[in-house]
């Protein structure tokens, strides 16, 4: 929970984690200022988080359909073709990892 929740980007979860700056002292630690984020970087932020749930939930259910879905969500992979060669490296990379995965 975040006094400043509201100047995030739309899209994340309450259990999204973000990094935030604060500023360390001897005697405590605050918070850094809080900003609105402009909505390109918001949106891109929102993508990648929705991302990263969708890994979590592949991993917890050994899904190669979900976890396919992650890929296609991440905003760094950008193109569909992008997305299945490195999907596929992936699994032949760490294919012993995904033997379980249906």
């Amino acid at each position: 929970s975040i006094d400043g929740a509201k100047k995030l980007p739309e899209g994340l979860g309450s259990g999204d984690v973000v990094e935030v700056s604060c500023v360390v002292s001897p005697k405590r630690i605050r918070r850094g200022e809080f900003c609105r984020l402009p909505s390109p970087i918001g949106r891109w932020i929102a993508r990648q988080k929705r991302c990263e749930r969708l890994v979590c939930e592949a991993v917890r259910k050994k899904s190669r359909a979900l976890l396919w879905k992650a890929f296609l969500a991440s905003p760094v992979i950008g193109k569909r073709r992008s997305a299945r060669g490195a999907f596929e490296e992936l699994l032949v990379a760490h294919g012993q990892h995904f033997e379980d995965w249906r």
